[in-house]
């Protein structure tokens, strides 16, 4: 069974409703983390609030480094809010699933 791509899109807003107005760590194609809000759902992108945008250039720590960092300390927004690409993103978690090391 094939599926059509306006099914995928819906199956897609489906799987990103369990997150919505929770925090999230949003994980990218390329150099940038983003921690924040996820406050809209579209077909092509999605939008977070209080967003902490993190250029992993501008850091010796990795993204799962700076991530458990960020669950420690909390996340420390540098936006009020950010539109990200749906095709550029890799992953999408609950900041509260981040498992911290003992």
């Amino acid at each position: 069974m094939f599926l059509e791509e306006s099914d995928i899109q819906k199956r897609e807003v489906i799987m990103y409703d369990k997150f919505l107005d929770k925090q999230v760590v949003v994980d990218v194609l390329g150099n940038f983390i983003y921690l924040g809000i996820l406050s809209r759902i579209e077909d092509s992108w999605i939008e977070l609030s209080d967003v902490d945008v993190h250029d992993m250039l501008a850091s010796s720590s990795t993204k799962e480094e700076y991530v458990i960092n960020a669950r420690v300390t909390g996340i420390i927004a540098n936006r009020k809010n950010v539109s990200i690409d749906r095709d550029k993103i890799i992953s999408t978690s609950l900041f509260s699933d981040i498992i911290l090391r003992n």
